[in-house]
């Protein structure tokens, strides 16, 4: 009997590669939707001072620095649309989560991957419905050996060989639980992103509202006025691109959705309850994972579970 002491999971080189590429191009995509929103505000300050200074230097200055930042707003919006910054992190996140869910298949032997399998023909398969998923988001390998180290695959192995009990136990705590507790901490953290971004928008444009009452006793008012609508508006608008109640909500729901199915999982479940109850799992972080593409791209583009 193999020890159930497997360490942590050791994942194939391309997970690794494009689970590190989606959070380098989510970090980018942010980044262009920060400045723009930054940009936007300071672009109405500089509108505003340069308005108050009719000639000399400080007018030819705000002028200036009105051009500049209109023009760094041009550019990175250029930037965003024509290389679709999105795209790459949605591609990327896409492949890293299918071959994700291919390999904790492959590794408690759930379908399509049976337990009557030899080693060889079950690893041919595993590479080849990744490099399916890879082929399908238009990233084909070179070759199946990039896919995936050998070590990865000998460690892959001893797990797919191991009792069942040890199996149900490894699934429960590195998948399952560890799933479920990212799902709880991010749902949190949107919710609060949420309410912080709620309470930003509404106080700006009651300062807006406000001030535009007192512009009818002082010019300078209604220029702020201008000022705090302009980051309401922002703001808001942020806040409805990344929508943060939308995500939350959903990533509430796949944990309890997660955590119903897992109680069904014990030491003395069978091999065919098993890859059932692993099946209907793995299905349930699938549809998590296309429903997010989906609100997020207005797309779909989803490789298969299983790669085929």
């Amino acid at each position: 009997m193999v020890s159930s002491d497997f360490g942590a999971v050791r994942y194939p080189r391309r997970f690794v590669e494009e689970d590190a590429l989606a959070a380098r191009k989510q970090r980018r995509h942010r980044t262009t939707l920060f400045i723009v929103g930054i940009v936007a505000v300071i672009l109405e300050v500089l509108s505003w001072f340069s308005g108050l200074v009719d000639s000399g230097a400080g007018h030819l200055a705000a002028r200036m620095m009105f051009a500049i930042a209109v023009g760094f707003l041009g550019w990175e919006l250029f930037v965003s649309h024509s290389k679709k910054l999105e795209i790459p992190w949605y591609d990327a996140r896409a492949a890293a989560e299918s071959i994700k869910t291919i390999y904790w298949r492959y590794i408690v032997q759930a379908e399509p991957f049976a337990a009557t399998q030899p080693r060889n023909e079950s690893e041919v398969a595993l590479l080849r419905r990744i490099e399916d998923v890879l082929t399908g988001l238009g990233k084909s390998p070179e070759s199946r050996t990039e896919l995936a180290e050998q070590e990865v695959l000998d460690w892959a192995w001893a797990v797919r060989t191991s009792d069942i009990e040890h199996r149900v136990s490894f699934y429960v705590r590195e998948r399952v639980e560890e799933q479920s507790s990212w799902y709880a901490r991010k749902s949190d953290l949107l919710r609060v992103y949420a309410r912080r971004a709620s309470y930003v928008a509404i106080s700006a444009a009651v300062l807006a509202f406000a001030l535009s009452i007192l512009s009818f006793w002082s010019d300078s008012a209604g220029s702020w006025s201008e000022v705090s609508f302009e980051v309401s508006v922002v703001v808001f608008g942020y806040a409805t691109i990344r929508n943060y109640r939308r995500d939350s909500r959903v990533y509430e729901f796949t944990k309890q959705e997660i955590e119903t199915a897992a109680r069904h999982l014990h030491a003395q479940v069978s091999q065919s309850e098993w890859a059932r109850l692993v099946d209907e799992i793995e299905e349930v972080f699938s549809r998590e994972h296309v429903t997010w593409q989906a609100s997020h791209s207005g797309e779909i583009r989803r490789p298969s579970p299983a790669g085929g």
